[in-house]
């Protein structure tokens, strides 16, 4: 673990929205670019995509309270700390900037979309209803905050 990184033992890497398709890039930079524990707000939403083990999410926890305590228990446990990071064995961090972008062969972005457009026969995906789609992905404004806050009164 790099010492720069060690002054902070986790990373709030919460999403502007909570929608399905949607992973904030602050979990890829902050969290993953460093030796840092990324915290994000629902498991469901980022575990098909990153690496396992790699993450804690609050929703995990029934309160705030054991969530902190967790956190303070990872703090003081070196060894449960450290289980966070045993993924790096079998997987790589790519950093995407300018100068690695256009060496490496990515399975994403521009070139993904590239390789389904030759497809032959393509790929189907359909969505009946746009605005249902849309609509329906994200979860409403402050849903997370106001279960979390009602669990802490109870």
């Amino acid at each position: 673990m790099n010492s720069q990184s060690f002054i902070y033992y986790f990373y709030l890497a919460f999403e502007n929205s909570i929608c399905k398709d949607y992973i904030t890039e602050k979990l890829w930079k902050h969290g993953y670019g460093h030796d840092i524990i990324p915290i994000v707000l629902k498991r469901s939403i980022v575990e098909p995509y990153v690496p396992p083990n790699s993450f804690i999410a609050i929703d995990d926890f029934t309160t705030i309270h054991d969530l902190a305590n967790y956190l303070k228990y990872l703090m003081h446990n070196l060894l449960a700390y450290r289980k966070y990071f045993e993924w790096r064995r079998n997987y790589k961090v790519l950093y995407l900037d300018g100068n690695i972008h256009d060496q490496l062969e990515r399975p994403w972005g521009f070139c993904q979309l590239c390789r389904l457009l030759w497809m032959n026969p393509r790929p189907k995906y359909m969505i009946e209803n746009l605005t249902d789609f849309w609509n329906n992905s994200c979860e409403s404004s402050g849903t997370l905050v106001n279960e979390i806050l009602q669990e802490e009164k109870n």
